[in-house]
């Protein structure tokens, strides 16, 4: 077994980062956050299509009657607010889809962070588990020493090979998890799955309660911009059935193949009557966008709000936790098991005991990591809530 994990734990060292190392290799490599911020290219080529005047149209006629060839120009001229409306239209998408890449470069950020945790507890319980599979094996060899003696019955042999079992597949069950751990947070900043990424930084000391912020929260900035944006549509679709000047101008060449040839010029102007359409539809629907929008937004900011309390009282359950693993568990759990060593050397106690109060320290010191890694991700449930940055 213990061959087993050391193969597990020699595999190729992989590279260490820092946590704020690893946040800004994700802002600035990590695959999802590179994905999100391609749709921004998207809305702002949709400024610039709707800032452009449309083409004109360009037609040749040649035939046998009077006038025999001609040419046309046309072009619209959308000069009552239209194009500005479209502008309008296409910047407030803009806007959302720059609001909406900020709540998506949030969560992103805050899932590297979450897997950073993950990463740095499934290390310490790793190093924890090797610690008590090492005592449980020097606990084997001491028993057997005795049993060799005759000072000991067989049976304590047993029990602490038992032990020793399921202390060495508990650490390679722990192995397993930092490997899992490592391939997913290097998949999450863009490097290969293989060999993975460790943690330079430690759980402790635990993060400060991040700082109170003045902003909105991210799904309420994206539900106001997406009413703002609903609303400028309106506008645009309002300003659609304006006249728009369309200006003709035709060239035209007169007299016969043996006469004099002459060229005449004529222009048209027409405009769209709306006689029949006034766009209601399409007005109605994006003023319906713009409702829904808003009440999303009301809804998202009562749920954030709820959220926030939520997470504030998680996060002082779990510093509370890690208090008191750290200063009042783990020491005393360490203090029985010393006492049960000095009894059981003493005869005073089984060595099931002793065994018992040894698997009690394992567990102390594994519970104490995870008090340490639920801090860290109740400060990130905090950042979520609140569109702070890890």
């Amino acid at each position: 077994m213990m061959l087993l994990l050391s193969v597990v734990l020699a595999a190729e060292t992989p590279p260490g980062f820092t946590r704020r190392e690893a946040l800004d290799r994700a802002a600035q490599h990590g695959p999802e956050l590179i994905a999100s911020g391609k749709a921004l290219a998207v809305s702002e080529a949709g400024v610039r299509t709707a800032a452009a005047w449309p083409n004109p149209t360009l037609g040749v006629s040649y035939g046998p009657d009077e006038p025999k060839l001609f040419g046309t120009v046309d072009q619209k001229f959308p000069i009552f607010g239209q194009r500005g409306a479209a502008i309008d239209a296409a910047r407030a998408d803009l806007d959302a889809a720059k609001a909406a890449l900020a709540a998506e470069r949030l969560d992103g950020l805050v899932t590297v962070d979450r897997a950073y945790t993950a990463l740095a507890a499934a290390v310490a319980q790793v190093d924890v588990s090797l610690d008590a599979a090492s005592l449980a094996r020097q606990l084997v060899d001491k028993t057997k020493g005795r049993v060799d003696a005759h000072q000991a019955p067989e049976l304590e042999l047993e029990e602490a090979q038992l032990a020793a079992k399921r202390a060495e597949q508990d650490a390679v069950d722990r192995a397993a998890l930092v490997e899992g751990a490592r391939a997913r947070l290097a998949a999450l900043l863009g490097l290969a799955i293989a060999p993975g990424v460790d943690p330079k930084d430690a759980l402790l000391p635990m993060p400060a309660l991040p700082a109170p912020s003045n902003e909105e929260p991210p799904q309420v900035r994206v539900s106001e911009a997406t009413r703002v944006a609903a609303e400028r549509k309106a506008d645009r679709e309002r300003a659609a059935i304006r006249p728009t000047p369309e200006v003709t101008v035709e060239l035209e060449r007169l007299g016969s193949d043996t006469g004099p040839t002459v060229f005449g010029v004529r222009g048209t102007v027409a405009v769209d009557v709306p006689a029949f359409s006034q766009n209601g539809g399409n007005v109605a629907a994006q003023v319906a966008q713009a409702d829904q929008a808003s009440a999303r937004a009301n809804a998202a900011r009562a749920h954030f709000e709820a959220e926030r309390a939520a997470a504030l009282a998680r996060w002082r359950a779990a510093v509370a936790r890690a208090q008191f693993e750290v200063a009042e568990d783990v020491p005393v759990a360490v203090r029985v098991r010393d006492l049960a060593r000095a009894a059981q050397e003493k005869g005073k106690i089984p060595l099931i005991a002793l065994i018992a109060a040894e698997t009690d320290v394992s567990h102390s010191r594994a519970a104490a990591i995870d008090a340490q890694a639920a801090v860290w991700d109740a400060r990130d449930d905090l950042l979520a809530a609140t569109g702070g940055t890890p």
